[in-house]
């Protein structure tokens, strides 16, 4: 499942639409396919933007909404129906967890870190995700796996290790477990994509 955040940052699977703004996070699935699209803009915007001036610059933003509220719209959801806000509590746990992904990461020492019970935290998790935390851990692992086989040259032992496994064996059957393919069969799928 993504997530939709309106907000200043990206949150868990999520997509930054409204910078500078106070962050709000939906839980929106969106449809695989719009997320996809909307990535593809992103890096296409990003790589724009590294010649233009502060004007185009703004210009370029604005369009980058504009088109973003097009592929929402396409895909019929309402983000005025009563959305299901994501805790704060929850929203630093998770931010935690991306940024130590590549550690050993257990719920106990989440928990500590944004100051809750560990069964308390996976009230959280759950109310605000509809994940446990260990499906939600391996949603970010698999998550970040996907962007560096894709993104980057790395091996994959050397990408195994970089989203918390400590052997290259065990997060290949994750991978194919969670998206039906071997992290190489994925890395050559994605190449064959983009050229």
């Amino acid at each position: 499942m993504v997530y939709l955040s309106l907000g200043s940052e990206i949150y868990v699977d999520g997509i930054d639409t409204m910078a500078g703004r106070s962050a709000m996070i939906f839980r929106q699935p969106l449809p695989e396919r719009v997320v996809e699209l909307w990535q593809m803009l992103s890096k296409l915007t990003d790589q724009a933007k590294e010649n233009l001036d502060s004007y185009l610059d703004l210009r370029m933003s604005g369009i980058h909404r504009l088109i973003w509220a097009e592929l929402i719209k396409e895909t019929g959801l309402n983000l005025l129906q009563k959305p299901g806000i994501v805790d704060v509590r929850a929203h630093e746990a998770v931010t935690w967890m991306r940024q130590n992904l590549d550690k050993n990461i257990s719920l106990d020492d989440v928990a500590s870190v944004v100051h809750v019970s560990p069964s308390h935290l996976r009230f959280l998790f759950m109310k605000s995700f509809g994940l446990s935390f260990r499906d939600l851990l391996i949603s970010m692992r698999i998550r970040r796996a996907r962007a560096l086989l894709i993104g980057t040259q790395h091996t994959i032992s050397e990408i195994a290790t970089q989203v918390g496994y400590n052997n290259a064996r065990h997060f290949s059957r994750a991978f194919k477990r969670a998206e039906g393919l071997s992290p190489s069969a994925y890395r050559d799928a994605g190449i064959q994509v983009t050229r």
